[in-house]
């Protein structure tokens, strides 16, 4: 186990949160726009734009959640594993955890904003 702080590797593992959030929110964020252009709503005025876009606050901020600790696993596997595997082979595993824990978490995740955002 490599010795150095756990900070640089956070640093170094951002890109893979953020590949978390985006992937969660784009998907989460497709079904709340698919469930709206779908759904019914009152014929009031304004009724359907102003909850998208409180939907996909909910999505964003759930999305945000979720991958944080994504994020923090990335970071800790970054540690253990970069220095005797490399670079690429360390970015290939991170994907990979990555894609997993958001197909993993996806259901969750639109469970949660179902309960939140009804």
């Amino acid at each position: 186990m490599s010795e150095d702080p756990l900070f640089p590797h956070l640093r170094k593992a951002w890109p893979f949160g953020c590949l978390a959030v985006g992937l969660l929110a784009s998907g989460i964020g497709g079904i709340v726009l698919l469930g709206s252009l779908l759904g019914t709503c009152d014929p009031s005025i304004g009724c359907a734009e102003t909850h998208i876009l409180a939907s996909l606050g909910w999505v964003l901020l759930i999305a945000s959640l979720f991958a944080a600790p994504i994020w923090l696993v990335c970071g800790i596997l970054r540690r253990l594993v970069h220095p005797s595997a490399g670079a690429f082979t360390t970015n290939l595993l991170l994907t990979f955890v990555v894609v997993l824990a958001v197909v993993l978490c996806f259901s969750p995740a639109v469970d949660l904003l179902f309960r939140i955002d009804r």
